[in-house]
């Protein structure tokens, strides 16, 4: 008995009948006592001897446990009546409080019997956690969806009206009434035009993308020179790492090393996309001397077909028999300006032959509509953008492009004058976050580990320092 609170302790040894199946772990029950009372059937019983199943434990009068489904009929402050089974309605027993669950079931009561599966499963997981970081993807920042559709058009008409005029609102008017479009942007230039689609938030871009490639392909009033549309939906990409080419050298020079630069980088499996910042379009500029043409009795259309002619693309053909094949290839395509001056006009009545370069002043240059200045470490330069495109790792991108410009810089391939640096790794800023995230967990397992040492128990402090490490890894797994 109890003084300070005038109620009776009983401790109670029961037998467990289902001790060969669901045996009771030590905690499943904190302590027995005596119902207060039997009132109408009902008994009085403090509502912690209810279980979360709504099940009330008892020791029978021959010290057995058992149990029943309470029904709860009304509460009465911290107490609690509930229907009993009418054996049992007038012999209030000895009921056990804050059950539990009544008794421990199912997968976890089967691995609290057999720790060595217990262990195995914890060892399993941590294993399958730390193979799989070597697959997890990495990004500076989570990619955005992509919901756009872009659909170019090559036109060189000169002048962005004609752009507009036949090729974007033609593709505007076209679209009308698609489902699943928010918004339509073009872009109109002397070059061609670009129309930007985006689609509406529960809209399917794939589903999109086959509407409007439909719907453009339908087309058929694009001007005669226009190029066939290009329709392509946008994908994920983000900023990985610059390349710059830079140094005392012609831009010519520099060009032509960012584009061989950019075709080892694409040569790499963990590189998908390059872009190049600083670019300008070669371009032939051909004057012509109205005098000398005259003096030989040529036009101008003269000069153009020889142009057209000396310009053209290779042409092939195939000679074979049952044992031979053989394929020949005539070309006659202009590259420099020495190839043009040498492209034939005209074969003058004294056997003569006036070339292109005769009559006209031909310099290699490039597209006089843009302007570009590009510079780094005060030099002239040309940058290249790697970007890491789809389900690609940042970290496996920057390394791939890091290792071609040690490449180039370890060969001959710069000229004299001209280096090759690397700026922005954006890279950088995830494995640092990553090492951060390394270093908190390891010291968060060591805080828990000694503070429940010291408080509790070793036991319980390393059990628990083990567990932290198995949800860790298993998140990544299962990531």
């Amino acid at each position: 008995l109890d003084s300070t609170t005038r109620q009776r302790a009983l401790i109670v040894t029961v037998d467990n009948p289902l001790a060969q199946s669901t045996p009771l772990l030590p905690g499943s029950f904190v302590e027995a006592k005596i119902p207060g009372r039997s009132v109408d059937g009902l008994w009085q019983l403090p509502s912690s001897a209810v279980s979360q199943r709504g099940e009330v434990w008892y020791v029978t009068p021959d010290n057995t446990l058992d149990n029943f489904v309470a029904e709860i009929s009304f509460s009465e402050g911290e107490n609690v009546y509930v229907s009993v089974p009418s054996t049992l309605a007038d012999k209030p027993q000895r009921v056990l409080l804050h059950p539990l669950s009544g008794y421990l079931v199912g997968i976890i009561a089967w691995f609290a019997r057999n720790s060595v599966a217990a262990n195995l499963l914890m060892i399993m997981v941590i294993l399958l956690g730390v193979f799989s970081l070597s697959s997890l993807r990495r990004e500076a920042f989570p990619s955005i969806e992509p919901d756009t559709i872009s659909i170019s058009i090559s036109y060189d008409s000169g002048s962005a009206k004609q752009s507009e005029e036949g090729l974007a609102m033609k593709i505007e008017e076209q679209l009308e009434g698609v489902s699943g479009i928010k918004t339509i942007t073009s872009t109109a230039t002397g070059s061609g035009a670009t129309v930007s689609v985006e689609k509406q938030s529960d809209y399917d871009l794939d589903t999109l993308l086959t509407d409007v490639k439909a719907k453009v392909d339908a087309i058929s009033t694009f001007p005669a020179d226009a190029k066939n549309p290009v329709i392509e939906k946008a994908e994920r990409e983000e900023h990985s790492l610059w390349l710059q080419l830079y140094g005392d050298s012609d831009r010519q020079t520099l060009q032509q090393l960012a584009d061989k630069l950019k075709d080892d980088l694409l040569a790499e499996d963990e590189i998908s996309r390059v872009t190049i910042s600083g670019w300008l379009d070669p371009m032939m500029v051909v004057e012509i001397d109205e005098a000398r043409l005259q003096a030989y009795g040529l036009s101008l259309t003269d000069v153009e077909n020889a142009i057209n002619t000396g310009s053209s693309t290779p042409l092939t053909a195939v000679l074979r028999n049952d044992n031979t094949y053989l394929q020949l290839q005539a070309s006659k395509q202009a590259y420099t300006a020495t190839d043009f001056a040498a492209l034939p006009l005209i074969t003058t009545a004294t056997g003569q032959q006036i070339r292109l370069g005769d009559v006209t002043t031909i310099r290699d240059t490039f597209d006089d509509n843009s302007s570009v200045l590009s510079r780094f470490n005060h030099h002239d330069s040309i940058a290249l953008q790697v970007l890491t495109a789809g389900t690609g790792d940042i970290s496996d991108t920057v390394n791939a492009a890091r290792a071609v410009a040690e490449q180039w810089q370890d060969s001959a391939i710069l000229p004299a004058g001209v280096e090759l640096s690397s700026w922005y790794d954006r890279s950088t800023n995830i494995n640092e976050r990553l090492d951060l995230l390394i270093k908190n967990a390891i010291g968060g397992i060591a805080l828990v580990f000694v503070l429940l040492a010291l408080f509790l128990n070793l036991q319980v402090a390393i059990w628990v320092a083990v567990g932290l490490p198995f949800i860790f890894f298993g998140t990544l797994f299962l990531m």
